[in-house]
């Protein structure tokens, strides 16, 4: 386990070992924002902030993309910890083989940093699904307001298949002709 790990040039020089908890640490941060912006992300969609939701929604996507570039680089310092090189179909090695396979301290290094990003993770996926949700309702809340004002603007009283006017599918135009 001499080896070094080139998947990313700012680990290169690290045992794996290092190379690895480097990753993990840049992760939970990573996660550790994503939190953040998504609590900044349910203020804002229930401000009806729509400016703040557009930004914050860019925000998350782009670290998300650096999330996955680390993701990346934490699976490579996973195989070199095990010395195997990456190979089509081959599985990543799991967490409890990598760890079977380091000297403590590393060990506890890895393990607490693998179990930290692991709750992380669930608390991440936990708040998006709420961010989601108050997503569907506030869009839901809109239709249903979009719907009231189309019946009440509708002076020729016309309804859908589903009972109610369609907001904004078309507009009724109604003429006298008093030429006779």
């Amino acid at each position: 386990m001499t080896q070094t790990s080139s998947a990313n040039p700012a680990t290169a020089t690290m045992r794996p070992a290092e190379a690895l908890a480097a990753h993990l640490l840049a992760m939970i941060a990573a996660h550790e924002h994503l939190l953040t912006l998504a609590a900044e992300h349910r203020a804002a969609i229930s401000r009806a902030d729509g400016p703040a939701v557009e930004k914050l929604s860019a925000q998350q996507t782009e670290l998300v993309r650096a999330v996955a570039t680390l993701e990346q680089h934490r699976r490579a310092a996973a195989r070199a910890v095990v010395g195997e090189r990456p190979a089509r179909g081959s599985p990543e090695p799991t967490i409890q083989r990598v760890l079977a396979l380091l000297p403590e301290p590393d060990r506890t290094t890895i393990a607490t940093h693998s179990a930290k990003l692991r709750a992380l993770v669930e608390r991440v996926q936990e708040e998006h699904r709420v961010v989601r949700r108050a997503t569907t309702l506030m869009l839901s809340h809109m239709e249903g307001l979009m719907r009231q004002v189309a019946q009440a603007l509708s002076h020729a009283g016309t309804y859908s298949r589903a009972g109610s006017v369609p907001a904004g599918s078309a507009q009724v135009v109604s003429s006298l002709d008093l030429t006779t």
